[in-house]
């Protein structure tokens, strides 16, 4: 007799495995500005953009020096842009952005002291803006700091304290202080994660775009996690993508277009910061071509030599239509042709570009680091030394950075002629240049 189990045993189901749709990638996405698109008043916003390149938004500096260092280029504060519609205490509560407490005192360790001198420092009750304009970046700093705790600044005006803000981070940044920025910066986006919930309108709508791409890149800088950064990018990007497709007119549509493909460049510098050369190259590879936008294929030519795509930014440059961007076309030919060591006709390209624009900083720069390649460092050094001197000229750090390098190359003597060359920026004034600079620009 045969006794029955009374383990349980599981039977075979009847039912069958569905089949799994097919899913698109992040950069599958069929593009929003197509003809065949629906244009809503209300799209249901999109997770995973595809950057397609149209237009850019900014043009690109071709000024990058040969022997700069990453990160000291030279670039005003942005104009905080207003946003398409003011928004009220009720939509954005920004009073957390007026407690003294989250700003700290900016350190001058890293400034020079002949910068630091009577003479350059603002006269009292000086403004935000005159600040700004005489590029006394510090200084301003402490002025936007010192406006949003103070009570200048209403909390009832949260438009003024964005833009405010937004100026003290980017002084922050132009004086090489973005760890101390990255800190200040981490209580208004922590306030934006709060207050953004699944199918309501985000609170970071209300501000300015740069704005938040500056907050993008400090943040991005503090984790140090390049995976996130690149998913932020896609998620402003599908923003880009509904706001185009659901514009109203071309103006606005170019607009979000435009952000929307300087993400896309944005997102292969990212990989690049990474050390993801080849994922960088097949990004760049799989990004579409701007109809007439030559900027952007400036900045792509750029990021393709950044990599070493040498053969690939030749064919951007060769993108480039005639015109307006001769300039930009002979530039990027003579950095490719250094990139294959070809420095003879570097030197020849860069010759000629300079004759052409004698008071062209990029050019006669560029001129002069090819000079220095051919191994003609004696008519080099001048050429830069008239680029600090010349009383038209504003000296870029760049230009600062590449003669210090000649002095260490030229002399024993490479730190008294830093050292002089310092006191000689320094007694031109903020006006023509002679603002306060951090030792990395000189090499000290």
């Amino acid at each position: 007799m045969q006794v029955p189990s009374e383990i349980p045993v599981r039977s075979r189901s009847g039912r069958h495995a569905a089949v799994r749709r097919s899913t698109r990638g992040p950069l599958d996405d069929d593009d929003p500005l197509a003809a065949s698109l629906p244009v809503d008043n209300d799209p249901s916003p999109i997770s995973s953009p595809k950057l397609n390149i149209d237009t850019t938004s900014a043009r690109p500096s071709t000024s990058s020096s040969l022997l700069s260092p990453p990160g000291t280029g030279m670039h005003r504060p942005p104009s905080p842009s207003s946003p398409s519609q003011s928004p009220t205490r009720s939509q954005l509560d920004l009073s957390l952005l007026l407690r003294p407490s989250l700003y700290q005192s900016i350190p001058t360790d890293s400034t020079l002291p002949p910068f630091l001198s009577a003479d350059h420092q603002p006269p009292p009750g000086a403004s935000l803006s005159s600040l700004i304009s005489t590029c006394q970046f510090r200084h301003a700093a402490i002025k936007a700091a010192s406006d949003l705790c103070t009570g200048i600044i209403q909390p009832t005006d949260p438009q003024r304290i964005l833009e405010t803000f937004h100026i003290r981070l980017a002084c922050l940044v132009l004086t090489g202080n973005n760890t101390l920025a990255a800190q200040e910066s981490r209580a208004l986006s922590d306030y934006l994660s709060r207050n953004t919930r699944p199918g309501q309108t985000s609170p970071a709508i209300y501000l300015p775009w740069e704005l938040r791409l500056l907050l993008h890149r400090l943040q991005s800088r503090v984790s140090a996690d390049g995976r996130r950064s690149i998913m932020s990018l896609y998620t402003l990007g599908g923003e880009c993508r509904t706001r185009a497709a659901a514009a109203l007119d071309d103006e606005e549509r170019i607009l979000w277009t435009r952000r929307l493909a300087d993400l896309g460049l944005r997102v292969a510098a990212e990989l690049i910061e990474m050390g993801e050369f080849d994922a960088a190259a097949r990004h760049l590879q799989s990004l579409d071509e701007p109809n007439d936008d030559s900027d952007a294929l400036v900045r792509k030519a750029l990021l393709q030599l950044r990599i070493g795509d040498v053969a690939a930014a030749e064919t951007t440059v060769n993108e480039t239509k005639d015109g307006e961007t001769n300039d930009s076309r002979a530039t990027l030919r003579g950095l490719t042709q250094l990139a294959r060591g070809d420095y003879t006709a570097a030197m020849e390209t860069f010759a000629a570009l300079h004759e052409t624009q004698p008071q062209d900083i990029v050019a006669a720069n560029n001129y002069a680091v090819s000079l220095l390649y051919t191994g003609k460092m004696d008519a080099a050094a001048p050429l830069l030394e008239a680029l600090v001197d010349g009383a038209d000229a504003i000296p870029a750090p760049g230009v600062l950075f590449n003669l210090a390098t000649f002095y260490e190359l030229a002399t024993e003597r490479a730190v008294d002629r830093k050292v002089r060359l310092v006191e000689r920026v320094a007694a031109r004034g903020a006006e023509q240049g002679g603002w306060e600079r951090v030792g990395a620009e000189f090499k000290l």
